[in-house]
């Protein structure tokens, strides 16, 4: 962060930040993964639902995080990125179902 700026405050609430960024990528990664398995298989329709839904939950939560409980930007951020959580738990019980090998091999 120093590149972009030499003062401290900066680079503290951007350390802040990164931290919440780094932790995010993960999820976002193995979350990535099912839900691109569930597509190349053919489960468009899974995604979509899972991208709109969890798009839906993540705004608003932002929103209410940020200006009803005036929360630092880096717990909101951090709960804007609960999505991938979720989306990490819907796309592996689906591929966990089985139901979409179902659909493959008919």
């Amino acid at each position: 962060m120093g590149l972009y700026s030499r003062d401290p405050q900066v680079i503290q609430a951007s350390a802040a930040y990164l931290q919440v960024l780094s932790a995010s990528f993960i999820l976002f990664s193995f979350s990535n993964c099912y839900i691109m398995c569930l597509r190349g298989v053919e489960q468009v329709n899974i995604s979509m639902v899972v991208y709109g839904t969890m798009w839906l939950v993540s705004v608003p939560m932002g929103l209410l995080a940020g200006f009803v409980w005036k929360l630092d930007p880096p717990f909101v951020f951090l709960l804007m990125r609960c999505d991938y959580l979720a989306q990490l738990l819907l796309g592996g019980l689906r591929l966990r179902s089985g139901r979409w090998i179902r659909v493959m091999t008919r």
